[in-house]
């Protein structure tokens, strides 16, 4: 029944030659194989390569489950330079919910794989390559739009036109994890206007502009990634994202969109933990109320920080006389030390509340917390400042200790300051 229906529609196609006519898409799945521009309902195994299609691939609708089991669906785009006579995609899920792609392999086409409106909705252990117009750098290997809750795993994105894998504008609470993403013709990872963005244990190199762009995105984390050799690159209003156990191997950029804007710049992000390397390894542009926090700093060739405007970031734990500082205008870096003070009295007993004063060299408070039940204070302490005037030493540092029943007991911390002191309040003198 239906080879006699495409028949005939190719019959009428022939006969009306002013005008394209194509026949209307197919549903298949189940016990009904899948051609070239079917939509999948119900679950469907690849029993064979798909293509070469001359439009799209396939489309999936509601919670539709497509495992191409190792087979390849394959466009018409030419080899060697990608282009394509259609917006042409290799596997749609458009407006599914719960849908699941496995084991696949898409090329040839203008967009690999597009989630679209899609929700809750998942493609993993396949290999999206080559896909776009490798002319006009036009087309993504996955593309998610105004998509929610969906993930990508386990997958390999790999030389496609422009991004590896693009996250755009109103796609919120994705997640991407455990990929693997080179040499893709811009970015391998961006991330635009999109907010709780998760990007997780993925890896991503090779001849790229940069590996992760996030750019006016909020909220994401990005956690125990390994970037090779190209930055990973904070833009625009991105802000509350946090990076945490990452390499940073081509180093990592704050940057304000468009450049030397002050509307349009980083806020309130944290990087933490992790190793930083690249030339520069770190750098703020425009950026403001940043925080890298105990990251790791190898083959590091330079720092830099510029503004226009007045702009603070800060470094803690992060030893840098070693390593070249370049600021200008009127960016400074707040560099803080992380102290653990742990007061005790007679018999070694921790004392809870006791109050910790310090003043550093200029005669400044530096704020301080009590200590709690166990006797401990954990916080940081400011001891420098530098910016493209020079660098500003708060130390030596100046503790007072008190607390009910004892005497006060005055210390002064030198540069470089101890990561723990223990103070006994019943010690004399």
């Amino acid at each position: 029944m239906r080879h006699s229906r495409s028949i005939a529609i190719a019959v009428l196609c022939a006969a009306v030659a002013t005008a394209p006519c194509s026949a209307p898409a197919a549903t298949c799945g189940d016990a009904q194989p899948c051609q070239c521009g079917d939509v999948v309902e119900g679950r469907y195994r690849l029993r064979n390569d798909l293509g070469p299609c001359p439009a799209d691939g396939l489309a999936l609708r509601g919670g539709a489950v497509l495992d191409c089991a190792g087979h390849t669906i394959q466009g018409s785009a030419d080899p060697h330079d990608g282009v394509t006579g259609e917006a042409t995609v290799g596997i749609a899920l458009k407006g599914t919910v719960g849908a699941v792609v496995r084991n696949c392999t898409i090329t040839g086409f203008r967009t690999g794989v597009t989630f679209r409106e899609a929700q809750r909705s998942t493609i993993m252990n396949s290999t999206i390559v080559r896909n776009g117009n490798f002319r006009s750098r036009v087309g993504y290997g996955i593309h998610l739009s105004r998509a929610l809750e969906n993930t990508v795993m386990e997958c390999t994105v790999r030389g496609n036109a422009d991004e590896g894998i693009h996250v755009g504008t109103g796609s919120d609470d994705n997640a991407l994890i455990s990929n693997e993403a080179y040499d893709n013709g811009r970015e391998n990872f961006y991330v635009l206007s999109a907010q709780r963005t998760q990007i997780v244990s993925n890896r991503a190199g090779g001849k790229v502009a940069a590996n992760l762009y996030l750019k006016h995105a909020s909220g994401s984390r990005v956690a125990d990634n390994r970037f090779d050799g190209r930055p990973v690159v904070v833009r625009g209003t991105a802000s509350d994202n946090q990076l945490v156990g990452n390499a940073f191997g081509g180093g990592l950029a704050f940057r304000a969109y468009p450049d030397w804007s002050t509307e349009a710049r980083p806020t309130r992000n944290l990087v933490r933990g992790g190793e930083l390397g690249g030339a520069p390894c770190l750098a703020f542009i425009d950026a403001t109320d940043n925080r890298i926090e105990g990251v790791a700093v190898s083959k590091c060739t330079r720092m830099v920080a510029r503004s226009q405007e007045l702009t603070t970031n800060e470094i803690i734990g992060i030893p840098l006389e070693r390593i070249p500082l370049d600021l200008s205008g009127g960016a400074t870096m707040r560099l803080l030390v992380p102290l653990r003070v742990r007061v005790s009295g007679a018999g070694g007993t921790p004392i809870a509340a006791a109050t910790l004063r310090l003043r550093r060299r200029t005669g400044d408070v530096i704020a301080a917390p009590a200590t709690d039940s166990t006797g401990l204070a954990a916080f940081e302490v400011p001891t420098h400042v530098v910016s493209a005037g020079g660098l500003v030493t708060f130390t030596p540092i100046r503790m007072t200790v008190q607390a009910d029943g004892y005497p006060p007991k005055d210390m002064e911390l030198a540069d470089p300051l101890p990561p723990a002191v223990t103070v006994d309040l019943a010690a004399g003198e």
